[in-house]
């Protein structure tokens, strides 16, 4: 809005049975700036005899006259209107007229301001109050009211402030118009209707919605926690959908994303898990954090060959996905993108997508440096990690159940966090010779495992003596926490090619287990020690 133009709050219809307002009550107003103040004020008011001012005065003093009767039946002819309309009444509401820098009044109008003294289940909001128009609802109107069931909104309405059906649990029917009331700037210019952040959050009997087309931004958790929302009509004139707009709409079983949005931002159908289709338009460029993680009812995705971002975790524990299609754009996806999907059983990949590549249906960097995903669902109890791979991305093959071995040919340099967690079935794990990091919980809660065979450090493999490496392997917090069945770590290399972290960083919650040090004769000195037998570790 022009900054010359003002908007001020002339009134708040008040309760029936207030007889004071303090001193902060109309903070900022001042005597010489309520233009009307008390005779509109007193509207049905007949108990209110005191309002103070921020200066201790009475601004209510002599005023209260014969006027106030008047003022008094008015209020009840538009009780009557409302009633006889069908309106809701005892609703509250500010009055606000806007000024120009002249102090003339060029709007005014109604704001919805909360439920008032009205207990009625199903609230109609008029279009107009001593008709002027109802133009907003204000920021959390009727927030908490679990007793209401259905809204009618009318035409005349431009803004749903913030939060202000939040939590109106038993909310199953809300009524809005095709186009909500239009704005204008101080050119003349419409702007957007406005459903604003957290509107209809935590109604979890909220059944529908119908978005009015002159609204083009779904805002931040507009919808957050819709358990029973089934039925959402998107038109294209949306250009954005905010972050957790539908998360944790339990029953919503399909979206259509309009053609003009180009992000889905972070966590906007997180958890939904109904969720069984997802139809995304062909301008999507980026579909950000958590966007669909948590669907547990999605099988397929295809993303659309627009899209060239795919960020953390945008479809971590959708565990009924079972096929990622890859399209010719996308150049980056992110660590964790598809992480806990146990049932995916293959990426398919366009052959023209220059920078990522699949094989045998794992995931890989197109220069196969990084194994981004392996598909879990696969079922498959046996891999070989081949030696063109030097990192295994964060969470690439965690929660899978159904591997017992994974070799590693050398090659491999990094193991990223989470890795393989959750591999319950893990019963031995040995680690190629040109490891350097293992990241935290790689190996977490491989509760089977009961041998690990650590490498040599890099930097004494090379120089083939047994002395402190100037480089040592980074073995980070908890990589091996809760594998309750691991007695013995098997370390590749003798006590002083070590430099090992023997809290092992990693074996917190490992108070039992050994470490053994390499020995190719039998050792005459104290000490854990260990050696190959037929290819295999064991302990002199």
């Amino acid at each position: 809005m022009n900054k010359k133009l003002r908007k001020k709050i002339i009134t708040a219809i008040a309760y029936t049975s207030v007889c004071l307002l303090g001193a902060s009550a109309l903070f900022v107003c001042t005597a010489e700036s309520l233009k009307e103040p008390i005779t509109a004020l007193l509207d049905g008011q007949a108990s209110l005899t005191t309002i103070f001012s921020q200066e201790g005065n009475d601004l209510l003093s002599s005023k209260r006259t014969s006027k106030n009767v008047s003022q008094n039946k008015n209020a009840e002819k538009s009780s009557e209107t409302e009633k006889e309309a069908g309106y809701t009444e005892g609703l509250n509401y500010n009055y606000v007229e806007v000024e120009d820098e002249n102090g003339r009044v060029i709007d005014k109008y109604y704001v919805l301001r909360s439920i008032g003294k009205s207990e009625s289940e199903d609230i109609v909001i008029p279009e107009e109050v001593n008709h002027i128009p109802v133009r907003e609802i204000h920021p959390f109107a009727f927030m908490n009211n679990s007793k209401i069931k259905s809204v009618v909104i009318p035409k005349t309405v431009e803004v749903i402030g913030k939060d202000a059906f939040k939590w109106c649990a038993n909310l199953e029917s809300v009524s809005i118009p095709k186009t909500m009331g239009v704005r204008v700037d101080e050119k003349g210019k419409p702007l957007d209707g406005v459903i604003d952040e957290g509107a209809f959050s935590h109604c979890l009997a909220l059944k529908s919605i119908t978005i009015p087309t002159n609204v083009k931004k779904i805002h931040d958790n507009t919808f957050y926690m819709c358990y029973a929302l089934e039925d959402v009509n998107l038109h294209n004139q949306i250009e954005e959908i905010g972050k957790e707009a539908f998360a944790r709409c339990l029953n919503l079983p399909s979206i259509m994303i309009p053609s003009k949005v180009s992000m889905i931002s972070d966590g906007a159908f997180y958890y939904c898990q109904g969720l069984k289709s997802i139809e995304l338009s062909t301008h999507i460029t980026r579909i950000g954090k958590r966007a669909f993680a948590g669907c547990s009812s999605l099988t397929e995705v295809e993303l659309p060959n627009t899209t060239t971002v795919v960020d953390k975790y945008a479809f971590a524990y959708c565990d009924g996905l079972e096929k990622v299609v890859i399209p010719e754009k996308i150049s980056s996806i992110a660590d964790n993108v598809f992480a806990a999907c146990t049932s995916l059983k293959n990426f398919e990949v366009s052959k023209k997508n220059l920078s990522f590549e699949e094989i045998d249906g794992n995931l890989y960097t197109e220069d196969k440096k990084t194994l981004v995903q392996y598909a879990i669902g696969k079922e498959e109890k046996e891999f070989t990690v081949p030696s063109y791979v030097e990192c295994i991305a964060d969470a690439a093959f965690g929660l899978d159940d159904s591997l017992e071995s994974v070799t590693f040919e050398n090659g491999v340099k990094y193991i990223g966090d989470n890795a393989f967690y959750g591999c319950e079935n893990f019963a031995n794990v040995t680690l190629c010779n040109t490891i350097l990091q293992i990241g935290e919980n790689a190996f977490r809660n491989c509760y089977a495992l009961e041998m690990l065979v650590l490498p040599i450090p890099r930097a004494a493999e090379i120089l083939e003596v047994p002395v402190e490496p100037s480089v040592e392997m980074d073995i980070f917090n908890y990589a091996f926490r809760w594998c309750h069945n691991l007695e013995k770590v098997y370390v590749k290399g003798d006590y002083k090619a070590w430099k090992l972290k023997v809290n092992l960083g990693l074996l917190t919650k490992m108070e039992d287990v050994d470490v053994y040090y390499y020995s190719d004769v039998e050792p005459t000195e104290e000490g854990n020690y260990w050696h190959y037998v037929d290819g295999v570790a064991t302990a002199w």
